[in-house]
């Protein structure tokens, strides 16, 4: 069994399932994103190996995204988001859990992208 390491602030994730289901919180979280964007957000915080393909896969089979398409979102900047990674568990229990928490811009900082109708 592999060990979790947290190096340089990102966790290095122990099996595929729990690198999927990161991948599916973050894909709720921020809005349903893209598969590319959502490669972006994983990478700024988790590391694991195949999880380019894993990102392309959650975005194909989302319900959501397949039901109503997806919208473009020009004033949200993907490379400038952060978020709030919270480990439920002992960081080297393999039953942990992450809670993600996405740091919203307020409407002023949203403001210099565009409007928000």
């Amino acid at each position: 069994m592999r060990r979790a390491v947290r190096a340089k602030n990102r966790y290095k994730l122990m099996s595929i399932p729990e690198m999927k289901n990161v991948l599916e919180r973050l894909h709720v979280a921020f809005a349903h994103c893209s598969g590319y964007h959502l490669r972006i957000l994983f990478k700024k915080r988790f590391l694991h190996r195949g999880f380019c393909a894993a990102a392309q896969e959650i975005c194909s089979l989302c319900w959501y995204c397949k039901l109503g398409g997806r919208k473009m979102r020009r004033w949200f900047k993907f490379k400038d988001c952060e978020y709030d990674v919270k480990v439920v568990g002992n960081i080297t229990d393999p039953s942990r859990k992450f809670v993600i928490r996405p740091n919203i811009p307020t409407t002023q900082d949203a403001s210099q992208f565009g409007s928000l109708k």
